[in-house]
């Protein structure tokens, strides 16, 4: 009985998994959850670069915010955003150049998780940069990025700000940013479907369990 009730508790541990589960994903081309400034709009050139195909989500303000919520989140303690960034247009760069600084930023629930600008970026979130004219203002080349950042979050929801400011921020014809491919993940404990074999060896403990009891009863 000691060797089943193992067996069966090492099934059970098999049958969870703490990888990365993803909670959310979008490629734009069509509404979706995202909201506030800005829209979808189609990638002109800059679609087979770095994965943005299609349509991305296209924001041109100055400093309004691109929003996401998310809510329903199971247990968790660190999130992975994911996405494909376009720098559109003549953005100066960080901190030290002429003409900037230009930033884009993004908060989870008031909290700055990601801090960036173009010309690599200010941290490592930053890689894969392609660089040339892939539309918009024929005047400036573009840069595009995919971006990863992992972060400590808890709790049920999530509220996404994503926006671009800075010293000399422009916004429109001049400056602009789109981003494509969003994904949210977390680490929470995710189930893996058991394998045809295990299923039926799970079963099979079951049976063996319910004729070891019957033997149990017709002994007393």
């Amino acid at each position: 009985m000691r060797r089943l009730l193992a067996l069966a508790a090492a099934l059970g541990c098999w049958a969870t998994s703490a990888g990365a589960a993803q909670v959310f994903f979008d490629d734009f081309e069509r509404p979706g959850a995202v909201s506030g400034a800005g829209g979808i709009v189609s990638a002109e050139g800059y679609a087979g670069v770095n994965g943005i195909a299609g349509s991305f989500w296209r924001n041109d303000t100055r400093s309004l915010a691109t929003t996401l919520s998310l809510g329903g989140l199971k247990a968790h303690t660190q999130m992975t955003l994911e996405f494909d960034i376009a720098f559109i247009d003549s953005w100066d760069g960080a901190v030290g150049r002429i003409f900037g600084d230009d930033f884009f930023n993004v908060l989870v629930g008031g909290t700055r998780v990601l801090l960036t600008s173009n010309f690599g970026g200010l941290a490592g979130e930053l890689s894969d940069g392609v660089y040339g004219f892939f539309g918009f203002n024929p005047k400036y080349d573009d840069e595009a990025y995919r971006v990863t950042t992992t972060f400590a979050h808890s709790g049920p929801t999530a509220d996404f700000s994503f926006f671009a400011n800075g010293r000399k921020w422009q916004a429109g014809k001049d400056e602009s940013w789109a981003i494509d491919n969003l994904r949210v993940s977390t680490n929470a404990m995710a189930p893996v479907p058991l394998p045809g074999a295990l299923a039926l060896m799970a079963g099979s403990l079951g049976l063996l369990a319910f004729g070891r009891g019957r033997r149990m009863t017709s002994k007393a």
